[in-house]
């Protein structure tokens, strides 16, 4: 089972109380290799863990009453939910698919459960789609998948990940652990010249090429996380998330409604 540890259930999810555990945690690692070494094995064990100990997050548009921009990564009990059932479906070899409101943090936390599977475990190859290339990639856009990904690895401990990370375009690597984090645009042949141990597809709802991703990527993983907000009945996104179609009839589907926000409703 991945992630099967509880120590999250110790850490603060209040704002204040949290960033006084985080520094406090910071300082009996500082220079310690054996404390270090402690909580690098609790964060392999537990992803809850290391999101709302180590994780930070920008966000521009700030919901909730949080007056600053950038801060801790906390996460709500419906996304906590929601990041057991994507790593059960990886494990599973399952496709899954979120139906949801906008702004409801889908797109940071998939890329958290690839990131924290990319620093703790050996071996794993992801990959990322997104409507273009500089969804997914591009240096200094914030709303970019990789500029996030970048962002929580600046925010990191030397000790646990940010020297471990070689970067290139589109692309991560971790000597390490010899994972890697590979991304590409959506034509209709992404994703299908390769294997991947887990594929995320972002926006699936805004790809124009949607039903050729859909089935060529087939192949590619036994695990593919797509994630959209509706645009209408004709996309490859409504198929899947309406159980009256042949794809829409067995794969997993996670709803994430806006009144599942504490900030929103």
């Amino acid at each position: 089972m991945l992630s099967p540890g509880k120590w999250h259930l110790k850490v603060p999810r209040e704002r204040n109380a949290n960033l006084k555990f985080r520094r406090n945690l910071i300082r009996l690692c500082k220079g310690n290799k054996r404390n270090q070494d402690a909580i690098l094995e609790a964060c392999r064990q537990d992803i809850l863990l290391w999101i709302n100990t180590f994780v930070w997050q920008y966000n521009p548009n700030s919901i909730g009453g949080e007056s600053e921009e950038i801060g801790p990564f906390i996460s709500w009990e419906f996304q906590e939910h929601a990041i057991y059932e994507v790593l059960d479906c990886i494990e599973q070899r399952k496709d899954v698919v979120f139906e949801k409101s906008r702004e409801m943090g889908a797109s940071w936390f998939c890329l958290l459960v690839l990131d924290w599977l990319f620093l703790f475990f050996d071996w794993k190859k992801f990959l990322v789609i997104s409507r273009n290339e500089h969804a997914v990639d591009r240096p200094g856009d914030t709303d970019s998948l990789f500029w996030k990904l970048d962002f929580v690895h600046e925010h990191l401990p030397d000790w646990m990940g940010k020297t471990r990370v070689e970067r290139r375009r589109l692309g991560f690597q971790n000597p390490l652990t010899k994972s890697s984090i590979y991304g590409q645009a959506s034509t209709g042949k992404a994703g299908v010249g390769g294997r991947a141990y887990a594929m995320f597809i972002d926006e699936f709802s805004m790809i124009e090429e949607d039903f050729e991703v859909l089935h060529r990527t087939s192949d590619t993983t036994g695990a593919r996380i797509f994630n959209g907000t509706h645009r209408g009945t004709d996309t490859a996104f409504f198929q899947l998330t309406d159980p009256k179609t042949v794809v829409g009839s067995f794969i997993r589907k996670i709803q994430m409604h806006w009144t599942q926000h504490p900030g929103k409703r």
